[in-house]
């Protein structure tokens, strides 16, 4: 018997192939006479690589279809709903291209199959296929520090030297010990070595609470990204007691929530910045001292308080990604990871960091402190 590759085994009678079947026109099946349905079907189980590098050459007809907008829009759902993650909503799927829906496909695969991104395989110049810090750099935040705008804010400070810009990077850091600290909880005592040789001296303090009920103040951290971007994971580190020989205070916090916001911004290739006609709606009673209207926020002790400001920004956006409010475990200042879901695309990033547990000294009022704060990500094509 004679078969033509192209023939579906499927299209073939129960007979002995040692017989020579002539077949009706009418049950010849190829991929040119498959449903739409079934090649897309077949597709959505293969690598997102290999359709767009492979695939799209086999045949015109595999082309048409894996080339197609609805096409990678249902595989982005299908792919993240198969996973387990959280999958874009409807209005996030509609806001991106083609190729960005490709690459949302990619980063979820490459993420299940190289162990969350830990493996020796990274490509340094695959800036869009493989995460990379996306906050600004603590050089950048501070130079872009003016009346016209900022790159984060935070709901409260003690003193001026303790800025949220303390907390930003000036690089990448070894994401692989983040998630290695995460995970082995290694107490106070084995840090403090190495918390004297790492520390730099700079770090974010909140204003002190009421002494009455500490457990429950919340404190709210504002970041933008430098571009808008697939946001793949987040890392914050509490602050050891710095000013002690003796002490070994960890200003940590009982529970943390993380929201992710995607604010609407004219150059998708640029940092959001936080400007003040996206705050104008807050009024000028709790402006105390001069300077720039940022830093003209005080509370009644003069502490600077930004809470409004980022009431004000947030208020008329839903977050794309919301977590539920998580017990911190950890008693010690390691790094805190959490990943984020697949298809989280945003360029706002808040930590909410629910109660205080320790005073500085006895009366002093209870504080949280954090030492750094770092997200990765892969910025939208």
């Amino acid at each position: 018997m004679t078969l033509n590759w192209n023939q579906s085994f499927l299209s073939l009678p129960s007979q002995s192939f040692n017989n020579t079947v002539s077949l009706p026109c009418c049950c010849l099946m190829t991929i040119e006479t498959l449903p739409d349905e079934i090649l897309r079907h077949v597709l959505i189980f293969l690598d997102p690589t290999e359709i767009i590098l492979d695939i799209v050459h086999c045949s015109t007809r595999l082309a048409q279809i894996s080339s197609s907008d609805n096409f990678w829009r249902f595989k982005c759902i299908d792919q993240y709903l198969n996973n387990n993650t959280l999958p874009l909503t409807p209005s996030g799927v509609a806001e991106l291209t083609t190729k960005q829906l490709q690459q949302c496909c990619i980063i979820s695969y490459r993420r299940k199959t190289c162990g969350n991104w830990l493996s020796p395989e990274r490509n340094e110049n695959d800036l869009y296929c493989w995460p990379g810090l996306i906050l600004p750099t603590r050089e950048e935040a501070n130079e872009n520090n003016d009346d016209n705008g900022r790159y984060c804010l935070c709901s409260s400070r003690d003193r001026g030297e303790e800025a949220i810009e303390n907390v930003l990077a000036e690089n990448d850091y070894n994401w692989e010990e983040i998630v290695r600290d995460h995970s082995t909880r290694k107490d106070a005592d084995d840090y403090a070595e190495r918390f004297v040789s790492d520390f730099d001296g700079r770090f974010w303090s909140s204003a002190p609470s009421n002494l009455s009920k500490p457990e429950d103040t919340n404190e709210v951290l504002l970041f933008t990204t430098k571009r808008r971007a697939i946001i793949t994971e987040v890392a914050i580190k509490p602050l050891l007691e710095p000013f002690s020989l003796f002490m070994k205070t960890v200003f940590r916090w009982p529970r943390i929530s993380i929201k992710i916001y995607s604010l609407p911004q004219k150059n998708d290739n640029k940092a959001l910045k936080i400007t003040k006609d996206m705050f104008s709606s807050v009024g000028e009673e709790m402006c105390r001292v001069a300077g720039s209207r940022f830093d003209r926020f005080r509370n009644t002790d003069h502490r600077l308080d930004q809470r409004a400001i980022i009431e004000a920004v947030l208020s008329n956006h839903n977050p794309v990604y919301e977590s539920p409010i998580m017990d911190v475990t950890s008693r010690d200042n390691s790094w805190q990871y959490y990943a984020i879901p697949d298809g989280v695309v945003g360029n706002l990033i808040t930590f909410t960091l629910h109660g205080k547990t320790f005073e500085q000294h006895l009366g002093s009022g209870f504080y949280v402190c954090v030492e750094r704060i770092s997200a990765r990500g892969v910025p939208l094509i």
